[in-house]
């Protein structure tokens, strides 16, 4: 008998251990996620007021940015010169939604932003169809909170905008 309350009380006081842990991990990541959206906010904010530089303030000095159809952009700069650029002419009065379908941490410093994402014509409202752009984006704690690293800026192609025979609307692609 004594070795199982000695076992209940070991186990009591681990479970009590952990459970204080998670309790500030969950602490801790939901301030982090709740700053994470803020980033997400005043980038569309910045994209509807075609601001680059407010864009520009989300990212690293050293971030990545790949362009929907695959141009790379290195640097915060260029990221907001390319951005001044696209505001003043084919996004011009446009606005970009981007709903946060996901935050994955992969360190306390280090994380996964999955984004669901729409471009539309000022005053217009988001078309009830599956999302555009698929952003996954990469965000990093600083001493100034978090920022960008790296913007992965994915085109939807799914099922329902493919044409047969196309190997992204097979379910073995998909998952689907």
């Amino acid at each position: 008998m004594k070795s199982k309350n000695a076992a209940i009380s070991l186990t009591w006081i681990a479970l009590t251990a952990c459970a204080s842990g998670n309790e500030v991990t969950a602490t801790v990541q939901a301030d982090d996620v709740a700053s994470i959206e803020a980033v997400v906010t005043r980038l569309e904010e910045a994209w509807t007021a075609g601001n680059g530089e407010a864009w520009g303030r989300e990212f690293t000095e050293d971030a990545d940015f790949t362009v929907w159809f695959g141009p790379r952009v290195k640097g915060r700069e260029a990221i907001e010169q390319g951005h001044k650029r696209i505001f003043d002419g084919i996004y011009k009065n446009t606005r970009v939604e981007m709903d946060v379908a996901g935050i994955r941490f992969l360190t306390p410093d280090i994380a996964l932003v999955d984004i669901d994402g729409w471009v539309t014509n000022a005053g217009e409202t988001r078309p009830a169809r599956d999302a555009e752009v698929h952003p996954l984006i990469v965000m990093a704690r600083s001493d100034s909170g978090w920022k960008v690293e790296a913007f992965q800026n994915t085109p939807n192609f799914g099922p329902t905008r493919v044409v047969n025979g196309d190997i992204r609307a097979q379910p073995e692609f998909t998952g689907q």
